[in-house]
C-alpha cells in the first residue's frame, strides 16, 4: 500500500536572528518560523497516512523553555484533530547534547507529546509499513547502524544525514548499504537546500529546511534575495524579505533599505566576502570538544565546561 505522507524539513526553532536586523524589527522573522511551524501542522490534507519531521525541531540543545511549550502544544494539538495520521519526529544533531546523559530542549519536547498514540519519537530506529525511520546518532557511524538493522520488508529509509561528509564519513547518507539490502528510496533532513540524486542506485530525496536559513540554501526568492546597488533601486516588495546588497569598490549603500534583514556584501574585498555569520550558526559544543581532545582536556572535565557554557547561553536568550 501506498502512504500518503507529508513531509517536513529541519525547523530550528528558537534561532535568533540578530545581525542585519534593526531594533524596530528584532524578532519577527522568529515569529514568521513559528508561524509557518504552526500551519505545517495544522494544515494536515485529509486522507494523511502519515507525517513526517525529518529532525532538528530547534535550533539548538538549549532553547527557551517558551520555545519548548510552543512546539509541544502545536504538535499536540494536530495529533489530537488528526487521529488517523501517524506523527513521526525524528531527532536531528541539533537536537542533542554530544554529552548524552544530559537532557536537551527536544528531549523535554519529547515527554511533553509522548502520551499521544499516534506521535512517533525517534532517536532510534523506528520502522512503520514499509519504511524505517533514524535518528541521529552521536556515537555509532549512521553506515554502521543501518548494516546492523534488521530491514526485511523496509523499501523506504529516513534519515538526518549529510550527502559529503567532506572527510568525515559519521553522518554521511549510507547509500551503499542501502543498496546492498535492496533499498532503493531514502530521505534525508540536515541540508538545507532542497536536492534530488540517485548514488548506488539509491533515489535520494533530500527535503531541505522549512526555511532557508542562509543564502545559498533558498530554492526561490520568496525569502532571500540578492540585489546590485543599481537593481536595488528599483526593487519593490523588499519588506519581508532577507536582502544581500552586492557593492562594487567604489560604491557605497547610502540609503536605507526596509526589510526584514539586510546583508552588504563588497565583491572586490577578500575579507568581506566572506560569509557573514553568527555565534549560534556553529557546533559550538563540536568545536568545543575537538578543541579540547587537541590540547589533551579530560572528558569529565570537558562535559563540565561544556555544561557552564550552555547553562549561561541558555541565560543569555531569554
Amino acid at each position: 500500500m501506498t502512504l500518503k505522507i507529508k513531509i517536513l524539513g529541519d525547523q530550528h526553532l528558537g534561532r535568533q536572528f540578530i545581525h542585519g536586523v534593526s531594533l524596530a524589527r528584532r524578532g519577527e522573522r522568529e515569529m514568521m518560523m513559528r508561524n509557518q511551524f504552526a500551519r505545517e501542522y495544522e494544515n494536515i490534507p485529509e486522507g494523511t497516512d502519515m507525517h513526517v519531521n525529518v529532525g532538528d525541531v530547534f535550533d539548538k540543545a538549549v532553547v527557551s523553555y517558551d520555545t519548548i511549550l510552543f512546539a509541544s502544544v502545536v504538535v499536540n494539538h494536530a495529533a489530537r484533530k488528526n487521529p488517523k495520521t501517524r506523527f513521526v519526529i525524528l531527532k536531528g544533531n541539533h537536537d542533542l547534547f554530544r554529552d548524552l546523559e544530559r537532557a536537551s530542549a527536544f528531549d523535554l519536547f519529547a515527554k511533553l507529546v509522548f502520551h499521544n498514540p499516534n506521535v512517533h519519537i525517534v532517536d532510534g530506529i523506528y520502522t512503520h509499513e514499509g519504511h524505517a525511520f533514524f535518528g541521529y546518532n552521536a556515537i555509532t557511524p549512521i553506515a554502521e547502524v543501518v548494516e546492523k538493522a534488521k530491514l526485511d520488508g523496509i523499501h523506504t529509509c529516513w534519515f538526518h544525514c549529510d550527502t559529503n561528509g567532506f572527510g568525515s564519513e559519521h553522518n554521511v547518507l549510507p547509500t551503499k548499504q542501502l543498496a546492498a539490502k535492496g533499498i532503493l528510496t531514502a530521505f534525508t533532513g540536515h541540508v538545507h537546500k532542497p536536492d534530488t540524486f540517485n548514488r548506488d542506485g539509491v533515489a535520494v530525496t533530500v527535503v531541505g529546511s522549512m526555511q532557508p536559513l542562509a543564502f545559498g540554501e533558498q530554492a526561490n526568492t520568496d525569502l532571500y534575495v540578492e540585489h546590485t546597488l543599481s537593481s536595488l533601486k528599483s526593487a519593490t516588495d523588499l519588506k519581508d524579505k532577507v536582502v544581500r546588497v552586492l557593492l562594487a569598490a567604489d560604491e557605497l549603500l547610502d540609503d536605507e533599505v526596509d526589510c526584514l534583514q539586510l546583508v552588504v556584501k563588497r565583491q572586490s574585498s577578500a575579507t568581506e566576502d566572506a560569509p557573514l555569520v553568527t555565534m549560534e550558526e556553529f557546533d559550538m559544543e563540536a568545536l568545543f570538544k575537538k578543541a579540547f581532545a587537541s590540547a589533551g582536556v579530560s572528558d569529565t572535565v570537558t562535559n563540565s565546561l561544556l555544561g557552564s557554557y550552555n547553562d549561561k547561553r541558555l541565560i543569555a536568550t531569554d
